[in-house]
């Protein structure tokens, strides 16, 4: 049985090589939440909080490719904090929601086009 974790990588090589044999560390996390922040302030600071931990483990985020919204808070706080991040948004978004700046993108077509 292997268990995939976002687990930080320095964290795997105290373990006992058995036991380092059953995890993987999670490279990449897919984030896809809300466009908009939402009413609630928690659901920001928790995305935000995500970002940050993700690039402090060295898992990358790959998100929807946008500036705005929980996705943006997300993928701004990990670039913030050192972390790589991957944007995939269709062409006509980028007019409406603009782009992240600093994270790599890639523009397609299409919103199945991002999907796949």
């Amino acid at each position: 049985m292997t268990a995939i974790l976002l687990y930080p990588k320095e964290n795997l090589r105290t373990m006992p090589s058995q036991q380092q044999e059953t995890y993987k560390v999670m490279k990449s996390l897919c984030v896809y939440c809300g466009s908009r922040p939402g009413k609630d302030p928690a659901f920001e600071e928790a995305a935000i909080a995500v970002g940050k931990e993700a690039a402090r483990r060295g898992c990358r985020i790959v998100y929807g490719g946008g500036k705005m919204g929980l996705m943006g808070a997300t993928a701004g706080a990990a670039r913030d904090a050192g972390g790589d991040v991957f944007g995939v948004i269709p062409d006509f978004l980028v007019e409406l929601e603009g782009i992240l700046e600093g994270v790599d993108h890639k523009i397609v077509d299409t919103m199945h086009g991002a999907k796949c």
